[in-house]
């Protein structure tokens, strides 16, 4: 799957510990068996979590006028709506991820809580 950071937010103290939230979201990729039918089908199409998939297909003139035909999809386009980078710089050396604080998943994301000492 891929992970999205999707905010940061924390409280500076200063004695003690500061307390610091990473929220993520994350979903998976994988592969589209198919668009389209018959002989003109595009298969086996890879992408990852946050990609944008979309298709092309065109119009034709059909005997109404009103009623124009579809074309078979010509090409499938998977866009990167973000940027992917390496997220393993994000923590602090010093984060403590335990007593002081938790690692929570939900349906909707991931959030890490945790504590750095001041």
């Amino acid at each position: 799957g891929t992970v999205m950071l999707i905010g940061v937010s924390g409280r500076q103290r200063l004695k003690g510990e500061s307390q610091i939230s990473f929220r993520f979201e994350e979903r998976r990729g994988g592969t589209i068996a198919q668009i389209g039918e018959g002989p003109d089908a595009i298969k086996n199409i890879p992408f990852d979590g946050f990609d944008y998939v979309w298709y092309y297909r065109g119009l034709q003139q059909g005997d109404d006028p009103r009623r124009p035909l579809l074309q078979p999809i010509r090409t499938v386009y998977v866009a990167k709506i973000f940027e992917e980078a390496d997220l393993n710089g994000l923590f602090p050396p010093n984060l403590v991820i335990g007593s002081g604080g938790d690692f929570v998943t939900g349906h909707t994301g991931i959030s890490v809580q945790g504590s750095v000492a001041a």
